[in-house]
């Protein structure tokens, strides 16, 4: 097992990045994704032809000991069903999975629930990955309970142009993250009626990302911070983010069953919504805006209908009020 190497798992902008960051400091990167190359390490510009593809992903756990998740969070329990038995101990498990399963798992419950693994690391905060790819000035958070699996994920991608924030909050950095996609559903829906709006949507969003966190286990600055704010007022754009575009079809009329065929991929801000609604009454945390949007999506409730009602609601955000 390598630590001069590094695994991807998975592709797209995120998988991108991620090679172009691990070339920067110097390290090489085994992958596997579903539409990679065959396999064998090539020299191409393109960056798919800088990694060293495997067939299987178990064989990129079993050759590096960081290994990077780049799939989407409804992906990541088949995928670690898959590389399960190749798991370790000293193994540092990297994701940037802004969703919970269907089951309303979140990533670290995922891989703890099925490996042996406990070196997790989550990437928050309002980056992408174009931009990352790009080399600009970035910042992220990378959130783990391991302070040496922060430093081993430094060592193999970071360079100075990327600013990264060191969390212990694990639980707090994946809830913002997740949520934030599901609040970018309702954003968008509420984008015809004004940026005041779609402001107390945020705002009310906010508010129930900190509550359900802070019920698992979070931390509730984490919520103020990269990971929380900075990251919801990042995705306030319909051309690069799937949720809001969903809300927007849906704003309109749209029936869901269309909306979501016109995207043409999984969104995740709609799989969340549903997911953290049923894990916060298991929790006896009220989520209306979370249950709100499963409502339209299961076209119980009308988008108008769904604002209305969650607006109707005191949201606790007084001077005086602390933010759960």
């Amino acid at each position: 097992m390598s630590d001069r190497e590094i695994g991807l798992l998975g592709g797209g902008s995120l998988g991108q990045a991620l090679v172009r960051l691990a070339q920067d400091a110097g390290t090489g990167v085994v992958g596997w994704s579903r539409s990679a190359p065959s396999s064998g390490a090539r020299g191409d510009a393109d960056w798919r032809l800088t990694v060293a593809w495997e067939p299987d992903p178990a064989a990129v756990v079993e050759r590096c000991r960081v290994v990077c998740f780049a799939v989407p969070a409804h992906a990541l329990p088949e995928l670690i069903e898959a590389v399960g038995a190749a798991a370790r101990g000293d193994h540092v498990w990297v994701h940037a999975s802004k969703g919970m399963t269907a089951a309303g798992q979140l990533a670290h419950e995922v891989m703890r629930q099925r490996t042996c693994v406990k070196q997790i690391v989550a990437l928050g905060g309002p980056f992408s990955g174009l931009e990352l790819a790009r080399r600009g000035q970035s910042a992220l958070v990378a959130a783990s309970h391991f302070d040496c699996a922060v430093a081993a994920l430094d060592a193999a991608l970071f360079r100075p142009r990327l600013r990264l924030h060191r969390s212990d909050d694990l639980i707090g950095v994946e809830v913002a993250g997740a949520l934030r996609n599901a609040i970018s559903v309702a954003d968008g829906m509420a984008e015809k009626l004004g940026e005041g709006i779609q402001s107390a949507l945020l705002a009310r969003g906010l508010v129930e990302s900190a509550r359900l966190g802070v019920a698992l286990g979070g931390q509730a600055g984490t919520f103020v911070g990269i990971a929380g704010v900075g990251d919801l007022l990042a995705q306030r754009d319909a051309a690069s983010s799937r949720n809001f575009a969903l809300g927007q079809r849906l704003g309109r009329g749209e029936p869901p069953a269309a909306a979501l065929a016109a995207i043409a991929a999984p969104v995740e801000g709609a799989i969340t919504a549903a997911a953290a609604a049923s894990r916060g009454r298991a929790l006896g945390v009220a989520l209306p805006l979370m249950h709100g949007i499963s409502q339209v999506l299961e076209q119980a409730l009308t988008p108008s209908e769904m604002i209305e009602s969650v607006l109707a609601r005191d949201a606790g955000l007084g001077p005086s009020d602390s933010l759960v």
